[in-house]
């Protein structure tokens, strides 16, 4: 629906912006090429074209400025390759009543009617009669590209949950852990990752738990890491003294049975330290 509404719009400021040029002399087709959208304009210049494909028969009249005006015209058939429409040899007749008072005419095609423009039949009857003046009939307000149309400047919410900026951050981030845990997995070194990512959990924690309470977390970090901001230099590398200093992420329970035994861990917290 977002990309629908885009394109409408990028539509709109480029009917306004751009005028397509004329395709024939025809009176009609430049007042058309004024007031209709590009779109629509197209589907007129279409029409023209089409003018070369008829043949006036001959007229007959009916009533007091009414005319009948009879056109002999090719049959129209698409073409399922090239999706466009194509003349076929067999032709069928139109006939076009113009009432001459006003300017107004009525085609047996009914594509007016059924879909807004004027007929190629019809702009052939003006164009045989000298009409310069469009009758505001078929200048539909809705094909219009100087209308203000008040639904194109409602803001409406699209959902998308890739735009949110909680899945932008964590895609951000994976962009940078997904080549670490492929270089980890292939060196044998994953025990190295597994203890940055568990001292990156407690920070997380006790920042949050440091907003919560009010504390301002931009110019210093949770005792548990000692205040020392973790750089890109350091991620990764193991220190050989590193229990052996006296830091704030104090290794308490520390117990060791025999080789390969299992490392009890447990890391002071912020609420630890200040009991």
């Amino acid at each position: 629906m977002e990309a629908r509404a885009n394109a409408e719009k990028e539509a709109d400021a480029n009917s306004a912006r751009y005028l397509r040029l004329t395709v024939t002399t025809f009176k009609t087709e430049h007042v058309f090429q004024k007031v209709y959208t590009d779109a629509k304009f197209k589907e007129i210049q279409n029409e023209c074209l089409k003018v070369l494909y008829l043949q006036w028969s001959g007229k007959k009249e009916i009533g007091d400025d009414v005319v009948e005006h009879l056109f002999e015209d090719r049959v129209w058939v698409m073409c399922k390759e090239t999706r466009k429409e194509v003349p076929l040899e067999r032709t069928c007749e139109y006939v076009v009543r113009i009432d001459m008072e006003s300017t107004e005419a009525t085609c047996d095609c009914k594509m007016f009617e059924s879909a807004g423009i004027m007929c190629r039949h019809i702009i052939s009857l003006y164009l045989k009669l000298k009409i310069k003046e469009i009758p505001e009939k078929y200048i539909l307000r809705r094909w219009r590209k100087d209308v203000f149309r008040k639904h194109t400047m409602v803001k409406v919410a699209y959902h998308d949950p890739s735009k949110t900026e909680e899945v932008q951050n964590y895609d951000r981030m994976m962009v940078v852990f997904d080549p670490i845990c492929l270089k980890a997995a292939n060196y044998g070194d994953t025990h190295t990752v597994l203890e940055t990512l568990q001292l990156l959990n407690i920070r997380l924690d006790e920042r949050h738990a440091m907003k919560l309470c009010g504390i301002s977390t931009k110019n210093c970090t949770p005792k548990s890491v000692g205040n020392r901001q973790l750089v890109p230099n350091s991620v990764g590398v193991v220190s050989s003294n590193r229990l052996d200093e006296k830091t704030p992420s104090e290794v308490v329970g520390c117990e060791m049975e025999g080789e390969g035994s299992r490392v009890d861990v447990r890391h002071v917290s912020c609420v630890d330290v200040d009991d």
